[in-house]
């Protein structure tokens, strides 16, 4: 169980706003996995207000991470400048652009199953009509199925904005 709060979900949004990465979900999941672990956030709809009010008035005691405050760090810079009144409305376009995304990825998943033939993605004259964004989000798919995202490591956007280019723009038969 990890205590991430409201706080923690708005600022993950504006940073991947931000980084205009190709994201899976925006914001923070309730419920998600790493290295086969099952991670859960049971505090993600209250506020970090909220959280330290209730340890306060229970004389709960707790400690605060000193590096949370150092503007060397993208994620501080954010939280300096967010109001916790202004929560709803990013909670508000959190939801909607996440019921966006569930559509994209859905379309993403159609086109890989009439295109996957034993772990080969057979291109076919629809791919060049979609959107740069929808064929990066198709080859990450892609890429996601056959468990070789290691291969996108540390250049995940770079790489997949030029395969995108080079599959919209290749005047080969696909």
């Amino acid at each position: 169980m990890i205590a991430h709060n409201q706080n923690d979900v708005v600022e993950t949004y504006l940073m991947q706003l931000q980084r205009q990465n190709l994201i899976q979900y925006w914001g923070i999941k309730p419920i998600s996995s790493y290295k086969k672990m099952l991670v859960v956030r049971p505090i993600l709809d209250f506020k970090k207000s909220e959280i330290l009010k209730i340890l306060n008035d229970q004389k709960i005691a707790y400690v605060f991470d000193l590096t949370n405050f150092d503007e060397k760090y993208q994620r501080n810079k954010i939280r300096k400048n967010l109001a916790e009144k202004d929560f709803a409305k990013y909670i508000k376009q959190i939801f909607e652009a996440n019921q966006v995304l569930e559509q994209e990825i859905k379309q993403a998943n159609i086109y890989l199953e009439k295109n996957l033939f034993d772990q080969e993605l057979a291109l076919d004259q629809q791919l060049k009509k979609m959107t740069s964004e929808m064929i990066q989000r198709i080859v990450y798919q892609y890429f996601e199925k056959i468990n070789k995202t290691d291969l996108l490591q540390g250049r995940k956007k770079q790489t997949l904005v030029e395969i995108s280019k080079r599959l919209k723009t290749a005047n080969k038969v696909f």
